[in-house]
């Protein structure tokens, strides 16, 4: 949707009807300076480098990569066919921004478990304070705990498990454009 409304939806939200909010849109209430930045955004944002991170992502694939059972991972994006998302990596993609601080919570910290050893450097019996390894840790060894990260498929899990458990992955980063 980049090529249509996508980018005004992105900047400015979407309504009740799940059409594309505008700075003339009466709801919900924004300061002027509020729809400034908005506005500033939608302008200034170079929306085919963003398309490229999104198909990077694989949150955003074209027809044919859509058709085909794996990713050709040599495609340059150049295809000309039409964009679709892939709704198995956004719905992961969703599942991480819902649970990806959960563990900031301290009365869900978990202990490491006897039959699961030592992790991360946290002994056996040890609550885990690192919320980002924490979370790992359940992604891991109880999946259930979470029940939107447990109906993934199983390659959304694993997914999601290396950027907790195997890359430090930093969310806050993403969302800031920090990384």
């Amino acid at each position: 949707r980049i090529d249509g409304d996508g980018p005004q939806a992105f900047a400015f939200g979407v309504g009740r009807d799940w059409k594309p909010l505008s700075v003339e849109s009466a709801s919900p209430r924004r300061s002027a300076a509020e729809l400034e930045r908005r506005a500033a955004f939608l302008d200034s944002v170079r929306w085919p480098f963003l398309e490229k991170v999104f198909r990077g992502a694989g949150l955003l694939e074209s027809a044919r990569e859509a058709s085909t059972e794996d990713l050709d991972t040599s495609d340059d994006g150049s295809d000309d066919s039409p964009l679709t998302h892939n709704e198995d990596r956004t719905l992961a993609m969703l599942v991480l921004t819902a649970i990806h601080d959960v563990m900031k919570v301290k009365a869900l910290l978990p202990r490491v478990a006897e039959e699961h050893g030592d992790f991360s450097g946290y002994k056996v019996g040890e609550v885990i304070q690192d919320h980002d390894v924490a979370l790992g840790y359940v992604l891991e060894k109880y999946p259930h705990w979470l029940p939107s990260f447990a109906m993934l498929s199983s390659q959304q899990q694993y997914t999601l498990r290396f950027t907790q458990s195997k890359m430090e992955y930093n969310m806050g980063f993403m969302v800031q454009a920090e990384a």
